[in-house]
């Protein structure tokens, strides 16, 4: 059986991998000449554990793991992994509920720990956290490039003999996907394009509910440069404060990456906006506040990138009834990079299961926890079409 996925971020490629990599007929449909770039070609992949949400928190667990033992897995090529620690801000109120996490998470390979405002001090002298707030420190944290991961799968798919179809999808109607190169056939369909979903759904008259729609935002993503030299002796992790909802990245030779999750704007998902002054302006002041010797820092470039987020902040995965063995992965709302391969794991294993194929050890391997991943994911609406119920029963 053929299976077609569409979509050329990280999550789309993953899932190709791990589908060819276990014997499956897989096709690859993307612009892979990036005229359109995707939020994985723009994006500055933070890679830590802790989270609010539990099933969140377990199955990043996974996909840091993943990251770092990329080798031993036998997975392709360089995912641009950097292990430089990860410092956690909550309230000091949610302390009771990280230390549950935490213990729930409980692994010797990734050890969290609390620290006191001194001991912050002591080890990062440049962080300034919220007075009374909780700090958790993940040393084996750090960050990684989403582009440079996908790409190693791309290359590692591709020297399996995966096929690529380099075009834009159009529709999908049956077994059938147009696209601006020409039709591909396909007995399973893979939807995995983020921002662009719902209007790939829609011209295909597949509709999912009102709380499953994917709706197109911006995500302002600055970087800054110390042209002071006060950086550049300082080691810095990661820097996630909960609390003013500011992430810090390090980056190399004193410059950083400062964000604030998405900018709150709904735009056309087939725009490409630029960063605006309003933008470098916010992300300055926001890194100021986390380290206050960011306020000398000057800009030095940055990107916007579109992502594809739900109103739940949950993403939207499973096979779409009335779709006729179409399956939806997207919505990950600025986190899908930590999660991206056990969950494209999952997926992958889902699908094969259907086509009656055995997963590979390294998808096997990697696989989400199956409690988690239900109470991490929305499935799509499942519209009853009773063709598409008597010729494709559900997984």
């Amino acid at each position: 059986m053929r299976v077609a996925i569409i979509g050329d971020g990280i999550i789309g490629v993953a899932i190709a991998y791990f589908l060819k990599v276990s014997g499956a007929d897989a096709t690859l449909i993307g612009d892979l000449s990036r005229t359109s770039p995707s939020a994985t070609d723009v994006s500055g992949g933070l890679l830590r554990v802790m989270d609010p949400d539990a099933a969140l928190a377990h199955i990043a667990l996974r996909g840091v793991l993943t990251f770092r033992n990329w080798e031993a897995l036998g997975l392709p090529g360089n995912p641009g992994y950097t292990a430089c620690g990860a410092v956690y801000l909550a309230k000091a109120t949610a302390k009771a509920h990280c230390q549950n996490i935490a213990e729930r998470l409980d692994c010797a390979q990734y050890p969290l720990s609390f620290l006191k405002q001194k001991e912050l001090h002591r080890r990062f002298p440049g962080i300034k956290p919220p007075k009374n707030s909780t700090i958790l420190f993940e040393p084996h944290g750090g960050y990684g490039s989403p582009k440079a991961t996908r790409d190693a799968l791309l290359d590692g798919y591709l020297n399996i003999g995966g096929a690529v179809v380099e075009a834009t999808a159009q529709s999908i109607e049956k077994n059938i996907i147009t696209h601006d190169a020409g039709v591909t056939h396909a007995d399973v369909v893979i939807v995995a394009t983020g921002a662009w979903t719902n209007a790939l759904l829609s011209r295909s008259n597949i509709h999912c509910s009102a709380t499953t729609t994917i709706t197109p935002r911006t995500i302002a993503i600055p970087y800054f440069e110390d042209r002071d030299g006060k950086f550049a002796k300082q080691t810095f992790p990661v820097l996630v404060d909960l609390i003013r909802g500011t992430y810090l990245r390090p980056l190399c030779g004193g410059k950083f990456l400062i964000g604030a999750g998405n900018d709150g704007h709904i735009v056309d998902s087939t725009t490409r906006p630029a960063l605006s002054q309003q933008h470098i302006a916010d992300a300055h002041a926001r890194g100021a506040q986390c380290v206050p010797a960011l306020a000398q820092a000057a800009p030095s470039g940055g990107w916007l990138g579109i992502d594809g987020y739900t109103d739940s902040n949950r993403p939207v995965v499973g096979w779409v009834t009335n779709g006729r063995n179409t399956y939806l992965a997207s919505g990950f709302s600025g986190r899908g990079y930590k999660l991206s391969l056990p969950i494209a794991a999952h997926v992958a294993s889902e699908v094969l299961d259907r086509l009656g194929k055995r997963q590979h050890e390294i998808t096997h391997r990697i696989t989400t926890h199956k409690k988690a991943f239900a109470a991490l994911v929305q499935r799509p609406e499942r519209i009853k079409d009773p063709v598409a119920d008597t010729e494709n029963a559900e997984p």
